[in-house]
């Protein structure tokens, strides 16, 4: 599962916590660290940060270049889970979301867009 970073983007290392800022800032997570797969390879993309400071996921397995705005595709998983029920998410804490994602779905594929989305639920 390895490769390549494209240029210009800061991967965190294998075994680190995926969802906490390698640099400055106050911490962001990455909400789908583990469940964003790319729908070509099924290859899970990596958490990462662009050089202005950005989060973003990348595609490591080459299938598409560039990285995909995380807060973009977190806040569309967010908003599919609360039409589905707005209980799901109520008053749940942006430290919560990877958990609560979890728990929700098996993965989430993720195609040539980023609106683009495959949800693999687990309810």
């Amino acid at each position: 599962m390895g490769g390549a970073a494209p240029a210009g983007v800061a991967v965190l290392p294998e075994g680190t916590e995926a969802g906490h800022r390698r640099g400055p800032g106050p911490g962001d997570r990455f909400s789908l660290g583990r469940l964003l797969t790319c729908d070509n390879c099924d290859q899970l993309l990596r958490p990462s940060w662009d050089l202005s400071g950005e989060r973003q996921y990348i595609f490591l397995c080459g299938c598409r270049r560039g990285g995909i705005n995380a807060d973009v595709v977190e806040r569309l998983v967010y908003q599919r889970v609360e039409a589905e029920s707005v209980l799901l998410v109520a008053d749940v804490a942006v430290e919560a979301l990877p958990a609560v994602f979890q728990g929700i779905f098996a993965a989430v594929r993720i195609g040539h867009s980023t609106e683009d989305l495959m949800f693999v639920w687990r309810i």
